[in-house]
């Protein structure tokens, strides 16, 4: 991913900032997690740098998907490879995505398309909905290195879907709207029943969210 020249600056300089971090003890990972996230949005990215940094060498897996983030966004797309690895070996399902696509773009790593199809299947074992979608758009636009097949692509999105995973069901939507070349026509009836879908499940979510605010006014 593109970054900009000042950010990768500061970037180098937030990691510069590693060696007064080591010299401390280690904190809650949690919270330096936290502390982290709250400099970066911020702008101050020397403190997130170390403060993200430790968490991550305590092997906190929020810590090592958020700095992957920072440094793919910042094109530092090897330590961004061995932060994402990191927390695929830990399990973490999000990891092993994000690290099955930076192989199936090159960035980091030699490009892999069987080495990325088989991260972002294992997070697919372990329920990873983000995953499933991905082997969806893979299957129906002929990427990862698969064949283009674009029942078993309607199959993945579809099996997302039914876990009310609503970017499955608004890729549906989109794909039975537009349609895709000579192999499927467009559906109206369909993208509109998606779309229909979505919407009910995004107003029924908003509902319980003001619902469960509610409550909170009560108990304060």
């Amino acid at each position: 991913m593109r970054g900009g020249v000042a950010r990768r600056r500061l970037l180098r300089h937030g990691c510069a900032a590693l060696v007064l971090a080591a010299a401390s003890a280690w904190g809650d990972p949690a919270q330096d997690y936290r502390d982290g996230v709250s400099a970066y949005n911020r702008e101050d990215l020397v403190t997130a740098m170390a403060k993200l940094e430790q968490a991550a060498a305590a092997d906190y897996v929020p810590a090592l998907l958020f700095l992957g983030y920072i440094m793919d966004k910042a094109e530092e797309n090897e330590r961004a490879v061995a932060l994402y690895r990191r927390a695929a070996e830990l399990g973490d399902a999000e990891g092993m995505m994000r690290l099955g696509l930076m192989y199936a773009s090159g960035e980091g790593v030699e490009r892999d398309f069987a080495t990325a199809r088989r991260w972002v299947l294992a997070a697919v074992d372990r329920g990873h909905l983000p995953a499933m979608v991905v082997m969806g758009q893979a299957y129906l636009r002929g990427g990862l290195g698969v064949e283009r097949d674009v029942r078993t692509g309607l199959e993945w999105l579809e099996l997302a879907a039914a876990q009310d995973y609503l970017p499955a069901m608004r890729e549906l939507a989109e794909v039975y709207r537009s349609g895709i070349g000579d192999v499927l026509p467009p559906d109206p009836t369909l993208s509109a029943r998606w779309t229909e879908r979505a919407q009910a499940l995004e107003r029924r979510r908003r509902e319980e969210r003001e619902q469960g605010g509610g409550r909170k006014e009560e108990r304060g």
